[in-house]
């Protein structure tokens, strides 16, 4: 059964003239073969014949997703946007487009990361280590991490947190609170504000391309995001994600001054074996 499809879609392009539709089932046999790079190629054609055609919003999807495969996600943009700019994108397609520019680059992997160990920047984890472990994940837009903070090798304190991604923000869920961590865009200057039992914060992010060393590597292209407690005038803590890893440092900063409190000292990708 699984091979029904394609021998529906070589015996539809076989029947086709040689007409703009023609490109998109092509498109749509070489991206089920695996090879991308002519399906895009095939996509790109139909859109070129037919901009305003039948299947040219759910092409530029299926082009995005080409695109953020290859990790060009300018290129993966522009098609998302221009298919939701379109406004009668349907489901699943409508789906595919938001979540695409949200996680291309993805700074919060909830699929693709399976473990995080963070330690204080000053021993490097000897003194104290914040170990997250992904318990559950759905589809790469939701997932429960399990966090436990050490002391040494004294567990202080277990935890789990509930992370969701959907209009257009990374929530994340901590007992009663729920926090807004990102919101998209992801570029320098977007701005938001969160109000909780303790008090009133403000995020801005300040950088998109951020280089970051840590005990886990060097991390570039990164999002340094400022936190700001309104209780705690003159004061802040940035907190930098990484593509495809995420939270990957922490500091403290002020007027003239930032030190780092936490990084990342290693993760573990889904799929890789356990150490």
């Amino acid at each position: 059964m699984s091979k029904c499809p394609g021998v529906i879609l070589l015996f539809a392009v076989a029947l086709l003239p040689a007409c703009s539709s023609s490109h998109y089932y092509r498109g749509r046999l070489d991206e089920e073969r695996g090879d991308v790079l002519r399906a895009a190629g095939q996509y790109q054609q139909y859109l070129s014949r037919a901009p305003q055609g039948s299947y040219a919003e759910q092409t530029r999807v299926r082009l995005g997703n080409i695109y953020a495969t290859l990790d060009r996600c300018e290129e993966a943009h522009l098609q998302y946007e221009a298919a939701l700019r379109g406004k009668t994108l349907e489901q699943p397609w409508l789906a595919q487009a938001q979540a695409g520019l949200m996680d291309c680059p993805d700074y919060f992997p909830l699929g693709s990361v399976r473990s995080w160990v963070y330690g204080d920047s000053a021993t490097l984890g000897r003194e104290m280590t914040l170990d997250w472990d992904m318990k559950l994940s759905s589809s790469g837009v939701a997932g429960q991490i399990q966090s436990s903070l050490y002391a040494g090798k004294s567990l202080v304190k277990k935890e789990t947190l509930a992370y969701v991604k959907k209009d257009w923000a990374i929530w994340e869920k901590n007992g009663t609170e729920t926090v807004a961590v990102l919101r998209y865009p992801f570029v320098p200057g977007r701005q938001w504000n969160v109000k909780l039992p303790s008090g009133r914060y403000v995020y801005r992010i300040e950088s998109d391309d951020a280089r970051v060393k840590t005990g886990a590597g060097v991390f570039k292209n990164c999002l340094k995001v400022r936190e700001i407690n309104e209780k705690i005038p003159g004061s802040w803590e940035y907190v930098y994600y990484a593509p495809s890893v995420g939270r990957v440092k922490t500091s403290i900063g002020g007027p003239g001054y930032e030190n780092p409190n936490t990084e990342l000292i290693r993760y573990q990708a889904a799929g890789s074996p356990t150490p």
